[in-house]
């Protein structure tokens, strides 16, 4: 069956750190005219494929070099940003994408810009400089705001990637940027994951935008959605990361549920 559910409980700055068993690089890719697209390089060490993490928010996280080592400015508590290391233990290389150069104001991605032509063609750069190093399949991970990115490309980039997991999705409307509910969702032939928390209480990701996102993806070839619960007492907003929109407490499991899933529909 194609749907299942599942309740589960160039130029480069080269910066090595030691987070977990594996270093991490910060690259700096040319793309349009006068810009710069960063983004953080995680390697795993037997590689099974490669993840292109999309955090939330207005998604400018600042890499920077400092005392020889690759530092963020923000988005530390981010589901995806804490959680990459997971990840590189399940065998996927890693890459956390950066607001490029001409967006590092305030509003960083938002308002627009996350699914904009000019993001397209970052990103499109992105891709092609991870399918040139790896030759590796290629999934497109994003949470909250930044499933918008993660959206957009992947119906920019058709079937050049493996799949797209969507965690904590943006199915309502918001002025900062589109609901993927307004997205021409029947135009993604790739296989996607839902990840999502029942007790999430973010008005932009409520739990029931799911199943609508579900019923949408109607030329997916494989949609799962994953549900979970638990893990520990929220700390903040029921937006922000440390709560159950950004599945705190149980980071570990969610990311090995998202790796069976990429496991098991590579086929390439």
């Amino acid at each position: 069956m194609r749907r299942l559910a599942s309740v589960v409980c160039a130029m480069s700055l080269l910066l090595s750190a030691a987070v977990g068993s594996a270093a991490e690089t910060l690259i700096e890719l040319p793309t349009r005219a006068g810009v710069i697209q960063p983004f953080l390089l995680r390697e795993a060490p037997n590689p099974v494929g490669v993840v292109v993490l999309f955090a939330g928010g207005h998604g400018r996280l600042g890499l920077h070099r400092e005392d020889d080592a690759v530092k963020l400015d923000w988005g530390r508590n981010n589901f995806l940003v804490r959680s990459r290391v997971h990840f590189t233990d399940q065998g996927f290389h890693v890459l956390l994408v950066d607001a490029p150069s001409d967006r590092r104001g305030e509003a960083g991605m938002l308002d627009g810009f996350r699914h904009s032509a000019e993001h397209m063609a970052d990103l499109a750069a992105v891709l092609q400089w991870v399918n040139d190093r790896f030759g590796l399949p290629v999934w497109l991970v994003g949470t909250s705001r930044g499933t918008e990115s993660a959206t957009a490309l992947a119906l920019h980039a058709g079937t050049g990637i493996q799949g797209l997991v969507l965690s904590a999705p943006m199915t309502r409307e918001n002025r900062r940027g589109l609901s993927l509910l307004e997205m021409t969702l029947d135009a993604i032939h790739v296989p996607v994951l839902l990840v999502a928390h029942r007790q999430d209480a973010c008005r932009s990701t409520p739990p029931e935008g799911v199943e609508e996102l579900e019923v949408a993806l109607v030329h997916a070839p494989r949609v799962q959605v994953q549900w979970w619960e638990g893990g520990e007492a929220p700390r903040g907003e029921p937006c922000q990361g440390l709560t159950p929109h950004g599945f705190l407490g149980i980071e570990r499991e969610v990311v090995q549920g998202m790796s069976g899933f990429m496991s098991a529909n590579q086929t390439r």
